[in-house]
Parts: structure tokens; C-alpha cells; sequence
């Protein structure tokens, strides 16, 4: 059993970092919204959306996080696996069961 009182809810990300992708960063950003209304869990920090990656640090003994948007990438790196991804989509069809607790 978890109990809420111990829960701090922080959110990052749901960044449009490739144009030509369609915007899940938005839909995954409405869902958890939704979700944390539904569970009456508060936000106590966020950085959503833009079109930046953002690279986190997370410090759960102090609840401290340290964040930086990633303005200008020094490699192709998350381009190249986003793009891939999406390629992958393409040729299988998605699978499986996803269970919400």
C-alpha cells in the first residue's frame, strides 16, 4: 500500500523535439495530468512541453532536481534513435496489453 502523504509528484519532459513526428510529448503530458487529477495527487514541480530534451537529475533523499533543456544538441544522437523509433512503428503494428493501476 502506498500512502500518498509520502508521494511528491515532480514532471519533465513531453518535449516536441522532432518536427516531423506527431506530438505524444502532448498526449503523454495530457494523460498523466488527467491521471494525477484522477488519484488527487498535487504537482509540486513540472517542466513540460517546448521542443527541447532535457536531460534530469533526480536526488530522492532531498526531493532535489536539477534540470537542463538541451538547446543545441552536440550530436545527432536523440535524433537518430527518435527517428529510428519511428521508422520501427512504421513496419510492426503495436502489441500487447497495458495495465493502469
Amino acid at each position: 500500500m502506498v500512502v500518498v502523504e509520502n508521494l511528491e509528484v515532480k514532471l519533465f519532459g513531453g518535449g516536441k523535439i522532432l518536427a516531423q513526428l506527431s506530438d505524444v510529448g502532448a498526449r503523454n503530458i495530457a494523460f498523466v495530468r488527467e491521471y494525477l487529477e484522477t488519484e488527487n495527487l498535487r504537482i509540486l514541480g513540472e517542466d513540460l512541453g517546448d521542443i527541447y530534451p532535457r536531460k534530469v537529475m533526480y536526488f530522492p533523499a532531498t526531493g532535489k532536481v536539477l534540470l537542463k533543456k538541451l538547446r543545441t544538441l552536440h550530436n545527432t544522437t536523440v535524433i537518430e534513435r527518435e527517428t529510428s523509433y519511428l521508422e520501427d512503428l512504421k513496419k510492426e503494428p503495436v502489441q500487447g496489453e497495458v495495465d493502469l493501476f
